[in-house]
């Protein structure tokens, strides 16, 4: 060392009280150029970290090139509390919304269908019909007027304010139990074998028939008329006549009674096809 310098194999060392102006303290500081290396910091590869960084979605939006892959129970979340959540189970497919207000699927034209669009379930039209699809078959669809049915109905009830029957418009209701039906309809009717053991081939709104003796019948009614005005029609075999016993002590509001008679001598007898038809309220 010689004159406050360590020279050693011709290399020539700053003194160590000499401070270079240049250098970045160990306090930190800015740097004004940039920083290569050929190794990593801290364990991480800056070079392949920078690409990741570069084709990342930055937070406040973009437009994505790529898919979103989600496994199976991993949801998109929507909502300040995630009141909508999009996912699949492993086994289903799921649209959950658990927030208020209301689930809000729109557009111009709207389609339900398989998932290879083979099949409709729903077909929607903006300012036109809605279609309902049975196996890809258009059954039912709403008009300006109503509905239109491609098939027959089956309902537990019907009830209509007018039926344009020939000009005639007539409000008509429909039950199950055969009450309230129109006047053109039967609201109860019966063909029972009436000799031996009497035997209901097939009725309506008639609960049982009761033998009163030869060729005298009773035919109670599943569901009361609601006055006893109704009028009563009916045929008995060709062996016999039918009389319809009406008046107050037979002709009621639950039940009618009947007599099957021998068309020569007008004796009561027992008849194997009798026929009945009721109409009224």
């Amino acid at each position: 060392m010689a004159g406050g310098k360590l020279i050693s194999t011709g290399v020539e060392f700053p003194d160590a009280t000499t401070q270079t102006t240049s250098g970045l303290p160990l306090t930190g500081g800015a740097l004004t150029g940039a920083v290569t290396t050929t190794s990593t910091f801290d364990g991480r590869d800056v070079a392949a970290d920078g690409v990741t960084a570069d084709a990342a979605l930055p937070k406040a939006g973009g437009t994505m090139t790529g898919d979103v892959s989600l496994g199976d129970n991993v949801k998109a979340k929507f909502g300040a509390s995630d009141d909508l959540q999009i996912y699949h189970s492993g086994s289903h497919s799921y649209v959950q919304d658990t927030g208020t207000g209301n689930l809000r699927i729109m557009g111009t034209e709207l389609t339900i269908a398989n998932n290879d669009l083979s099949k409709k379930y729903i077909d929607c039209a903006n300012g036109g019909a809605t279609d309902i699809y049975y196996d890809g078959s258009k059954k039912l669809a709403t008009t300006s007027t109503g509905i239109d049915v491609t098939g027959s109905v089956t309902c537990d009830g019907f009830t209509s304010t007018g039926i344009d029957d020939n000009a005639t418009s007539t409000a008509i209701t429909i039950t199950s139990d055969g009450r309230g039906l129109s006047q053109f309809t039967a609201k109860a009717w019966v063909n029972f074998n009436g000799t031996g053991t009497v035997a209901i081939r097939d009725s309506h709104n008639v609960s049982s028939i009761t033998d009163n003796g030869t060729g005298t019948y009773t035919v109670n009614f599943t569901n009361n008329f609601a006055n006893n005005d109704y009028c009563v029609s009916g045929v008995a075999s060709d062996t016999s006549i039918l009389t319809i016993r009406a008046n107050d002590l037979y002709h009621l509001v639950s039940s009618i009674q009947l007599i099957t008679r021998y068309p020569v001598t007008s004796a009561v007898q027992d008849s194997g096809y009798t026929y009945l038809q009721v109409f009224g309220d």
